[in-house]
């Protein structure tokens, strides 16, 4: 087995004055020929910054964070692409890989919307508000759909045939759906936090 390894800073699109990509927050995925997809996330401040205060810059034009990055890693020979922005302006904290439809989804923390990376085409697209506030983990199911909890306690799938937002169920009133994974035999569970 080999270990992969790269300098985020070097691979991707940095500039001095804008926040940076600091890590690939829960959206590491292993596609169905053995190569990773994933998504930056940020969590660091530009250089010139004193902190970390990403909604102060969200719209400015040349300080904002510039969007998550998608990067697909082929670890046995050990080669780092970037396939662009996948959502403008808005950095995706978890993403998910559907092996049945080639198609990365991620979802916005700033603004709650999904953003769709489509592998055969390489084009990136915003579907629109998938979630009334930030989302966790997703999580691509059995049938092939990325599965996801929301801020108030509803269980959502991206339906990734139509491409559209499914709602499935209120889970639990008011309290955020966090973690999920299916089990062995098909069954979804999810992490919750009371409130």
């Amino acid at each position: 087995s080999i270990v992969c390894h790269f300098c985020l800073e070097k691979e991707s699109i940095q500039q001095d004055r804008a926040i940076r990509a600091s890590k690939f927050h829960t959206s590491i995925q292993f596609m169905d020929d053995g190569r990773l997809i994933m998504q930056t996330h940020t969590t660091s401040p530009a250089p010139a910054h004193p902190a970390w205060i990403p909604e102060s810059y969200v719209n400015h034009q040349w300080e904002s964070f510039q969007g998550s990055e998608v990067f697909v890693v082929d670890p046995d020979k050990g080669i780092v692409q970037s396939k662009g922005i996948l959502s403008p302006y808005s950095s995706c904290y978890g993403g998910a890989y559907s092996t049945r439809a080639k198609l990365f989804f991620g979802i916005g923390i700033f603004d709650g919307y999904g953003y769709v990376y489509d592998l055969a085409s390489g084009a990136a697209a915003c579907i629109g508000q998938v979630t009334d506030g930030r989302s966790n983990r997703l999580i691509e199911g059995p049938d092939g759909h990325i599965y996801y909890g929301t801020a108030t306690g509803h269980l959502a799938r991206l339906n990734v045939d139509s491409r559209h937002i499914e709602i499935l169920a209120k889970v639990r009133e008011n309290s955020p759906l966090r973690h999920g994974v299916f089990d062995h035999n098909g069954v979804l569970w999810f992490s919750a936090r009371s409130g």
